[in-house]
């Protein structure tokens, strides 16, 4: 990791790592999961948590909405759920994607370490 992503992963409350950890928490997984809120969700609330513990940085985005009726087919060409996971597994980590009537929970758990992962990110 070069001195520049050691900063910003300082400036960030994330601790030096992955050069490709710092990159998936900003944005990716965590834009998808709010943008298939916004499309199928129905939610008044969405919550988004980033917690340090145990060795792993946990995001986790939940929310309050019925979700899409369940006899309603996936949509067309989406890839939203399929790329997060491809993300969550270059990083080493895992995801883990709920819904049902009473929200939807998208979780993904990346273990820190010392080096990226195989696969790179």
């Amino acid at each position: 990791m070069n001195r520049r992503d050691q900063d910003q992963a300082a400036l960030s409350g994330l601790p030096p790592g992955p050069v490709g950890l710092k990159r998936a928490f900003e944005f990716p997984i965590l834009q998808e999961a709010l943008t298939n809120v916004l499309k199928h969700a129905q939610a008044r609330t969405v919550t988004v948590a980033l917690q340090l513990a145990d060795g792993a940085l946990t995001l986790e985005v939940s929310d309050d909405g019925p979700g899409p009726a369940a006899d309603k087919p996936a949509s067309p060409g989406g890839r939203g759920r399929s790329n997060m996971a491809v993300r969550a597994k270059r990083l080493g980590g895992t995801l883990d994607i709920a819904f049902g009537p009473e929200g939807g929970r998208v979780s993904l758990r990346v273990p820190l370490a010392s080096e990226t992962p195989a696969g790179g990110a």
